[in-house]
């Protein structure tokens, strides 16, 4: 119970540090472009040649360029480093991995709060996103301390921490923009939640360091590369292939609600924290109250496949709701709860499938195909936006959603 709830104050500590830049991410991308910094010229060249391909009415829109730059390359630096550090977690302890991913959240921050440009920025993003392989660790370990029983309530759970961390994180930024105060240092308007970002940061290593410790007193690791052995379980390779596909999905859908409240809401960085709350409360009602009662009635797979059929009308429905705000946030009542079904579903079914001395591996590759497809979605989804707009974005999305469900169908099937 200790350790457990020492993983899911870790998780919610590190979730506010990174969901933090969510909503000052449009505004953030307007002032970098702006700037025109010399390190800059590559990110101005590939702008104006993206742009050159947009519609006419789209021209205007580069700060999706940049902001889908800086969200892609986090993602893609977590995929490569998922499996490895997960693959150390099962050889040097859970421990001293999350002690090592801490410690590269704070360097991060650091960079971050030092960044005067894009590039710099991009290199923090880069960094912060190779730190964050270590929630495959975090997720080992929970499954490590929990019984077959209580596996999958302790699964969502730590699901509904990350939605907690993702609640907190846009409302510290909308409140922490409302003051306008000069660091030491501080060479952009941005810095007072890069800082905020580092202390988070600074709580988060002495909880790993001091409080928790390994649930597995031996560690007796497999033979061979992270992939090799995952891939090697029934079936595990389907269930990550639909962990990706749900990725490129989902975070495409994540990408473009705050362009959309900003851009057809006229939404400033509070009102898109306030989006964000409501839909962290959403997600961990979801994933700590709806998940835990049937996962008590139906198997991870069925939840997970439930998910699937439920997103995507709320989600077509949510496209067509500008200017009302009421009529969006109904939609996206049904769309939130759909989402935490199946990433408790799917995260649950996993760590059921992978076997104890290669835990932290398998865990490793599952989720490293999260991010993976985290680096696409905002690139499909962006391209879609600028070149068909936001109803058939939605459409689309809507029907990776329904084909996800039919592919889950052949998991465990002969």
């Amino acid at each position: 119970m200790r350790n457990r709830n020492i993983l899911l104050s870790i998780n919610i500590i590190d979730m506010i540090g990174l969901f933090i830049i969510l909503p000052i991410l449009p505004e953030m991308m307007q002032y970098y472009l702006a700037k025109s910094h010399a390190l800059d010229g590559w990110l101005i060249d590939l702008n104006r040649t993206l742009s050159e391909a947009l519609p006419p009415d789209r021209k205007n829109d580069s700060i999706l360029i940049a902001g889908g730059l800086a969200a892609s390359v986090f993602s893609f630096m977590q995929f490569f480093t998922s499996p490895m550090l997960g693959r150390w977690s099962d050889r040097i302890g859970r421990k001293a991995v999350l002690v090592v991913g801490s410690s590269g959240f704070v360097i991060a921050a650091l960079l971050w709060y030092f960044a005067d440009n894009f590039t710099m920025f991009f290199l923090s993003r880069a960094l912060s996103g190779a730190a964050c392989g270590t929630v495959s660790v975090g997720s080992a370990a929970m499954v490590d301390i929990s019984t077959p029983e209580d596996r999958t309530r302790n699964v969502s759970l730590l699901g509904a921490s990350f939605g907690v961390g993702a609640l907190a994180g846009p409302v510290l930024a909308s409140f922490l923009t409302q003051f306008h105060v000069s660091l030491p240092l501080a060479s952009h308007p941005f810095a007072l939640c890069a800082l905020a970002s580092i202390l988070i940061g600074l709580v988060s290593v002495p909880v790993n360091l001091f409080l928790f410790t390994n649930p597995v007193s031996q560690i007796k690791a497999q033979a061979g590369s992270a992939y090799r052995i995952a891939f090697r379980i029934p079936w595990f390779m389907w269930v990550t292939f639909a962990n990706f596909l749900f990725s490129v999905v989902y975070t495409g859908m994540e990408f473009f609600i705050p362009f959309y409240f900003k851009m057809d809401f006229g939404m400033g960085p509070g009102g898109i924290g306030l989006t964000f709350l409501y839909l962290g409360v959403l997600v961990v009602a979801g994933q700590g109250f709806l998940v835990p009662w049937l996962s008590k009635r139906f198997t991870e797979r069925q939840i997970a496949i439930a998910g699937f059929l439920s997103a995507p009308v709320p989600l077509v429905l949510f496209s067509f709701a500008a200017p009302n705000l009421f009529l969006a946030f109904a939609a996206l009542l049904p769309a939130a709860l759909a989402i935490a079904c199946i990433f408790a579903g799917l995260n649950a079914l996993a760590s059921h499938m992978a076997p104890e001395e290669s835990r932290g591996a398998a865990i490793g590759v599952f989720q490293a195909f999260f991010p993976l497809g985290n680096g696409f979605g905002p690139i499909v989804a962006g391209f879609l936006y600028w070149t068909v707009g936001i109803q058939w974005t939605c459409v689309i999305l809507g029907c990776g959603f329904l084909g996800l469900s039919v592919l889950l169908q052949r998991v465990g099937k002969t």
